[in-house]
């Protein structure tokens, strides 16, 4: 330390500074303030606090972590409530069902579907649904949806295009012909032709025919015609291949039903008309001369209004038959008192 006087070095633990001679004094190292007086006051302020204070901080301690372990309990049932309310969703259900789609797992997607479709009627997902069920081999499940799909939005192409898809591998081609009665656009209308496979087109409309007639069919190109007149389904193996007209020769009643079918066998709608024949008795013969006395040799000329008829007759009153004279030219009257009687038979075998 240094000397206070002459601001000499002195060495440690002298009592005198060596070179002015003033007596040191020796400073304690502690200090009173610190060792004594200052722990001294602190505990006197410790007892100066009352406990009702104490327990008020205490109380407004325990409040504020109340306060925040409340809203940290608000925030996680918000948080539970909101997945909740999510997983039970609209958007939740149509997100899982198209994730089920994708990974082929085809029954969960059409639970999906069905769940958001409980929610909602959206023509996206009836489409959805219905692309599932077909995958599943659900085919009508799949038209259903396809058509609920049409009646919410019926101007789409898409669905028609499905539709005509799924009727195709249904081998449905009567729907398919169906299809061209609803309300379409020319878009639509397009569709459905390259996927239908018509029937066949019949010359002659059902009805009744007084007299045979010679149908004529016509069906799309690269198609084969097979058709029946006896009311089965026609096909390959049950029926007979078009060629010429059909000639329907018999009276009463010929239910004509026709196919298109390609060389892959591949076949359309089945198209039906049925024919009524009722042959009608030819006219009578008109004669000329008629009855009545006759005094020179006369000639009888027999007609008839009926085409490809033949002409019967005898002289001796009795009922003609096709056994009986046959008309070929004009006959000569004979002598004496003769009854001349005569009948027309058509080509059916009708007699006037």
């Amino acid at each position: 330390m240094k000397c206070p006087f002459c601001n000499t070095e002195i060495e440690d633990g002298s009592l005198y500074c060596n070179h002015c001679g003033s007596a040191m004094q020796i400073v304690p190292d502690f200090n009173v303030l610190e060792d004594d007086v200052l722990p001294s006051m602190l505990d006197s302020t410790k007892k100066r606090v009352a406990p009702e204070e104490k327990k008020e901080i205490e109380k407004h301690i325990n409040k504020r972590w109340i306060i925040m372990l409340s809203i940290c309990v608000v925030l996680v049932l918000l948080a539970v409530f909101g997945g909740f309310l999510y997983t039970h969703s609209y958007n939740y259900y149509t997100n899982q069902g198209n994730l089920a789609y994708k990974n082929k797992d085809y029954t969960s997607a059409i639970s999906f579907y069905n769940k958001a479709l409980d929610k909602k009627a959206d023509y996206s997902v009836y489409i959805s649904l219905g692309k599932a069920q077909q995958a599943s081999k659900y085919y009508e499940e799949a038209e259903a949806s396809y058509l609920k799909a049409y009646e919410l939005n019926p101007k789409n192409e898409n669905v028609i295009l499905l539709l005509c898809m799924l009727y195709e591998k249904m081998g449905n081609y009567s729907s398919l012909d169906e299809m061209l009665e609803w309300d379409l656009t020319d878009e639509q209308e397009e569709i459905v032709n390259q996927y239908g496979i018509p029937g066949p087109q019949f010359s002659l409309k059902g009805g009744t025919y007084n007299d045979d007639i010679e149908l004529v069919l016509s069906g799309k190109d690269g198609f084969f015609i097979y058709y029946t007149l006896d009311g089965t389904e026609p096909s390959v193996h049950n029926g007979t291949l078009y060629e010429d007209a059909i000639s329907i020769t018999k009276q009463g009643t010929t239910i004509v039903n026709a196919v298109c079918i390609d060389i892959s066998g591949k076949t359309g709608v089945v198209a039906t008309e049925t024919y009524e024949i009722t042959y009608v008795a030819p006219e009578e013969a008109s004669l000329s001369p008629t009855g009545g006395r006759l005094t020179r040799e006369t000639y009888i000329t027999i007609t008839s209004p009926t085409e490809d008829a033949s002409i019967y007759y005898t002289w001796d009153g009795s009922m003609p038959t096709t056994n009986s004279y046959k008309y070929t030219e004009p006959i000569l009257v004979p002598e004496g008192n003769n009854v001349l009687s005569v009948i027309v038979v058509d080509k059916h075998g009708m007699t006037s």
